[in-house]
């Protein structure tokens, strides 16, 4: 007799099984902190399947095909929770790989030399959100009215110097520089892999300021990091830390929702300050400066012109020298 459409084809028991296997190989071969990253979009891919009414291993005539429809099923998997979620490619790569290893140990299905194509298209990716011009004037107004020093200067220099997250963290005294009655700072691009570039951007003298006071309060030495934070209380007694890029974008979001009182996005996970310190700044200097090409680039640290045709469109100002890179890249 034929199974209904209805009839479920996979059973709860089915992923228990294999959710424990994880939980009995994983320690043989996993570092104990890969394990805890790994395991929870295990768990979510697992109820992922329940809820579709999908197979761990689809039913295919071949290994060969048998793979090629985990890797859509995976893909599927992640769209569809970027979709709800945000996430971003660098938590989708994670999410390849934890899968990767969870079919290997758990399943005995090999996978770890196929790439999942994790990597979002266009269309699936979530918008940046941008700030108003009065909102960032809110934001920074407030944030030297009620933050602290430390965090202040952090709001204001990377905002000004348009600071990827992980990149005002790592700022030290070393990396500011005194040039012709001018200050700059002066930091590498954490985006690029392969090759190594710094921007050097001009800052205002009243952050400068703010740094000198937190180095001299601090007794910050030139090749210790700035911004740090007082370990937590467990830890009493070990020396202040540095911030993590995650941990700042987090405090600025809470600030900027809970203090300022300015909510963007109901997501979870949303990059309030990557939209603020560079989505924002560079569309708010595009459309106030009308600048070249090559000053977004310096302001960016972007590598590739096209990538800056985005700042372009959002300020709705297109340059013949914008024209002509646009029909270069269509």
């Amino acid at each position: 007799m034929p199974r209904s459409k209805s009839a479920p084809n996979v059973t709860r028991e089915d992923l228990i099984e294999a959710w424990e296997s994880w939980q009995r190989y994983a320690p043989m071969v996993v570092k104990r902190s890969t394990i805890s990253e790994y395991s929870k979009p295990i768990r979510l891919y697992l109820s992922w399947l329940e809820s579709n009414n999908m197979k761990l291993i689809p039913d295919v005539h071949s290994s060969e095909l048998a793979i090629s429809a985990i890797v859509k099923q995976v893909r599927d998997f992640v769209l569809d929770c970027q979709s709800k979620y945000g996430w971003g490619e660098k938590y989708c790569t994670i999410i390849g790989a934890a899968l990767k290893t969870f079919y290997n140990l758990s399943l005995g299905v090999n996978i770890r030399g196929v790439k999942i194509p994790v990597k979002l298209d266009a269309k699936s990716r979530l918008p940046p959100f941008l700030f108003t011009e009065e909102e960032v004037e809110r934001i920074l107004k407030t944030a030297e009215k009620k933050l602290p020093l430390i965090e202040r200067t952090m709001v204001h220099l990377g905002y000004y110097a348009c600071l990827r997250a992980v990149e005002l963290v790592t700022v030290r005294p070393s990396n500011f520089i005194e040039e012709n009655g001018k200050v700059y700072l002066e930091v590498e691009v954490k985006k690029l892999r392969r090759e190594r570039k710094t921007k050097k951007i001009a800052i205002p003298e009243y952050i400068y300021d703010w740094v000198l006071k937190i180095i001299d309060k601090e007794d910050v030495s030139e090749n210790r990091y700035l911004f740090r934070v007082e370990p937590e209380r467990r830890f009493k007694g070990i020396r202040k830390r540095r911030y993590l890029p995650g941990e700042w974008s987090k405090k600025f979001r809470d600030f900027v929702e809970n203090i300022v009182g300015i909510k963007k996005s109901s997501i979870k996970g949303s990059r309030y300050w990557h939209n603020f310190a560079r989505t924002t700044r560079l569309t708010l200097f595009v459309k106030h400066y009308k600048p070249t090409l090559p000053e977004v680039l310096l302001l960016s640290g972007h590598q590739e012109p096209k990538t800056c045709l985005k700042y372009f469109k959002y300020a709705g100002v297109v340059t013949p020298e914008v024209e002509e890179l646009i029909k270069r890249y269509k």
